[in-house]
Formats: structure tokens, C-alpha cells, sequence
């Protein structure tokens, strides 16, 4: 009672985070309770209370209630591995974050590229060039740094040729505190299918047909000449820059200023690069729908400005954006 005591004034007048202790250290509350009944044990062996050092019956099914509760944890990770939805329930923790870089690849300018993902965004753009590349970021979500580093040191990506075709995907990334943030270029004309499991995917600038399956996220696909096939579970699918390029068309004198943000998982130096990157993006779809190159300004800004808070995935999802700033008010 004075433990719990302390722990609740603590939480009352010091600001103290007493839900992550819990959620963090609660099995030392069985070793406190434990150490407490063997001391009681032992002293009542020692003293001349007959049958003291008994086990009664409130002891064996307390026994079998710790063994319960060793089952429950261990179903509820097992769950959060096999079940769909299961592994977004947040329990705490902090998110770390690293860069991951794979060489370009060069492929046939109008190879068939497949992308797998798993858990994290997937943002692929458009070149002129015949090769494939692949940045981005690892995040893993756990109570110290150290284990979080652990496991960021094993997952990268990587590009393998399949057969007649190139398949981009995550490795190392089975867990499910891990996700893998990946911003690929492959060629104008190449045939692209992408298959995920959760997170957005963005696809702009291509020329040829795009295919994409998404099990829980939203879908945005920009500039696309050929068909577009989507299959998704939950999350929205949404086409929005081509109409603002064609209201820039109309008012020939509007500059736009587009700004990249991040959430605030990782460096800041990994995470303006990975904002000027999705700022740049937006930059070379509008250049692609006749816009003028100098009437066109992009920054990336990192995790600078969030609209929402970045303790939580949803909060996170909305500071990862695009911001389309007009010289013109009314717009």
C-alpha cells in the first residue's frame, strides 16, 4: 500500500508518467508481492504458529492465476503477430528511427517492377532514368535505445530480379514493432504492382498501368497515363494535384512555394532529406503537367510545424504531408 502510494502522489504532483511504469514494470509488483510471502512464510516457520508454513488454498490458486496470467501475455503477443489490426494497438514505448540507402539497379525502361511491403509507407515516383532506387527509414518502437538499435540493424532493403521482372522489398522487418518507410524511383514506362499490408502508398508521374493492393491505409496516385488498378481493406484512395495543376494553368501568373514534413521519428537530418524528397516529388508531377519550372519553389522541412501530436501513429500520419503554399490568397 505505501508503494502504491507513492507512485500515485508522485503521479499527481510530479508530473510522473505512471501509465508507462505500469505498462513497463508491472511484473516487479509480483516480485514485491512474492518477496512479501516468502518473508511471511519464513517467519511464520520460524515462530510457533502451527501450520504456518503451509501452502493453503488462497496460495494454490494464486499460483495458478500467475499462470493465467503468463498465458494471457503470451497469447496477446502471439495475436499481435498473426491477427490483422492487432499489432496497431499502441503499448507504449519509443519510436527510433535510421536511414536505410540501396544501390540503384538498372533495369529495362519498361521492366515490370514489384514492390512488397509490409508495415510502413510506400512512396514511389517516376524517371527518365532505367534504373531503380531505393531510400528510407527504419522505425522501431521500443523501450530503449539499444534494442531498438538491435533490431534496426537488421533490416534494410533490397532489389532482386524475379524472372522477367525486379521486386523491391523490406528485409529483416517479420516484427511487429518495426516498419519500413521506403521512397522508390523506378522508370516512367515500367509496369508497377505494389502489394502491402499497412501504411500509405503515393504513386506519382507514371506512364504505364499501376497496380495496387493495400491491406490498411490510404492510397493517392497522382499523374498516372495508364489504367489503375486498386484493391484496398480500409483507408481512403484520393487524386488531387491534377486539378490544381489545372487551375495553375489557368492563373499563368501563381507561384507555389511546396513544403515536406515528416513526423518526428528520427534524425533531423534523415528526416529533411526525406521531406524535400516528398516536396520535390509534388515540384516534378506539376513540371510534368506543363507548370514552368520557375514559377515552382520546394523546401523540405523535417518535423518542423506538426499539426498533430507525434505520440501516437494517427498523429504521426498527419505530420508525414505536403503543403501547397499559393502567391495567390484566394487559391
Amino acid at each position: 500500500m505505501i508503494f502504491i502510494g507513492l507512485l500515485l502522489l508522485l503521479h499527481n504532483y510530479r508530473g510522473f508518467d505512471l501509465t508507462r511504469v505500469i505498462l513497463l514494470w508491472w511484473p516487479l509488483i509480483l516480485i514485491f508481492w512474492g518477496a512479501i510471502k516468502i518473508y511471511e512464510r519464513t517467519a511464520g516457520a520460524r515462530g510457533v504458529q502451527p501450520g504456518a508454513s503451509r501452502i493453503t488454498s488462497g496460495e494454490v490458486f494464486l499460483v495458478l492465476g500467475l499462470l493465467a496470467l503468463v498465458g494471457i501475455v503470451v497469447g496477446v503477443d502471439q495475436a499481435r503477430r498473426r491477427l490483422p489490426g492487432m499489432d496497431a494497438i499502441d503499448i507504449g514505448g519509443e519510436a527510433f528511427a535510421s536511414s536505410i540507402d540501396v544501390a540503384p539497379k538498372a533495369v529495362p525502361a519498361n521492366a515490370r517492377v514489384t514492390v512488397r511491403g509490409g508495415r510502413g509507407d510506400i512512396t514511389v515516383r517516376a524517371s527518365d532514368t532505367p534504373e531503380i532506387r531505393v531510400a528510407g527509414k527504419v522505425s522501431v518502437k521500443s523501450w530503449s535505445e539499444s534494442g531498438a538499435k538491435k533490431l534496426s540493424e537488421q533490416v534494410s532493403a533490397e532489389i532482386v530480379q524475379n524472372g522477367d521482372g525486379y521486386e523491391v522489398r523490406p528485409t529483416g522487418a517479420g516484427n511487429s514493432h518495426v516498419s519500413v518507410d521506403m521512397d522508390i524511383t523506378v522508370p516512367k514506362k515500367a509496369l508497377l504492382a505494389i502489394h502491402t499490408d499497412k501504411g500509405d502508398v503515393s504513386v506519382s508521374d507514371m506512364a504505364s498501368q499501376v497496380s495496387i493492393d493495400n491491406g490498411n491505409g490510404d492510397i493517392d496516385v497522382r499523374g498516372t497515363g495508364g489504367d489503375v488498378s486498386v484493391d484496398m481493406r480500409h483507408g481512403d484512395a484520393k487524386i488531387t494535384l491534377a486539378k490544381l495543376a489545372g487551375v495553375m494553368l489557368v492563373f499563368s501568373k501563381t507561384n507555389m512555394q511546396i513544403e515536406g514534413y515528416t513526423d518526428n521519428v528520427g534524425t533531423d537530418e534523415a528526416n529533411v532529406k526525406l521531406s524535400e524528397s516528398r516536396a520535390k516529388a509534388v515540384r516534378d508531377f506539376f513540371e510534368s503537367q506543363g507548370i514552368q519550372s520557375n514559377r515552382l519553389t520546394y523546401k523540405g522541412k523535417g518535423p518542423a510545424d506538426p499539426v498533430a501530436p507525434n505520440d501516437t501513429p494517427d498523429g504521426r500520419a498527419k505530420n508525414r504531408r505536403v503543403e501547397i503554399i499559393s502567391s495567390e490568397p484566394q487559391l
